[in-house]
C-alpha cells in the first residue's frame, strides 16, 4: 500500500458522504406545506443512502454509469407511482 493509496481513502469517504448528504438535503425542498411530510423525509433518507451507492459506483467506473443508474431509477419510480 502506497501513501498516495492509504490517503486517499479518508477524502473519498469525506466527499461521499458530502456529497451524499447535499443529495439527501436537496430532495427536502419535495415538501410542501398542508401535506404530510414523512415521505419527503423518507425520500431524503432513501436519497442519502443512494448517494452513497452512486459515489461507490463512480469510484469503480465512471460519471456515466452514475447518470445512467439515476435516470432508470426515476424512470422506473415514476412507471410504478
Amino acid at each position: 500500500v502506497t501513501g498516495v493509496q492509504t490517503c486517499a481513502l479518508p477524502i473519498l469517504l469525506i466527499s461521499a458522504t458530502i456529497s451524499a448528504v447535499l443529495f439527501g438535503l436537496v430532495h427536502l425542498g419535495n415538501r410542501v406545506e398542508g401535506f404530510n411530510p414523512k415521505p419527503v423525509y423518507c425520500q431524503a433518507i432513501f436519497t442519502t443512502v443512494m448517494g452513497f451507492i452512486l459515489s461507490y459506483i463512480k469510484d469503480n467506473t465512471n460519471l456515466s454509469v452514475v447518470w445512467l443508474s439515476h435516470y432508470i431509477h426515476n424512470f422506473v419510480a415514476m412507471r410504478i407511482h
